[in-house]
């Protein structure tokens, strides 16, 4: 999935021009999908710690009240499915 290819690349993001960007958390839609069965259901730690893309949800975001509030459609019209990623940093 290039959304979590693209997350894992920026949490590791440091910039160094006018602004250095650390401490970049991205958080994708859905399931991480580093692993073809998740170690966590089978009682194991994460075996991509390193890599490992949380969901938006997982981490207690509701999504359909971040995206009224900031006023972007989720429903995109018929036939449509929207998703929802979030890269967060501090500056």
């Amino acid at each position: 999935m290039k959304i979590l290819l693209l997350c894992g690349r920026l949490s590791k993001l440091t910039v160094n021009t006018d602004c250095t960007f650390t401490d970049v958390l991205s958080l994708s839609a859905g399931p991480c999908v580093y692993c073809a069965k998740c170690a966590y259901l089978e009682g194991e730690k994460c075996n991509f710690l390193d890599k490992v893309v949380w969901s938006v949800e997982a981490n207690g975001i509701d999504v359909m009240a971040l995206v009224k509030d900031f006023g972007i459609p989720y429903n995109n019209g018929k036939n449509t499915v929207s998703y929802v990623a979030l890269i967060m940093f501090n500056s």
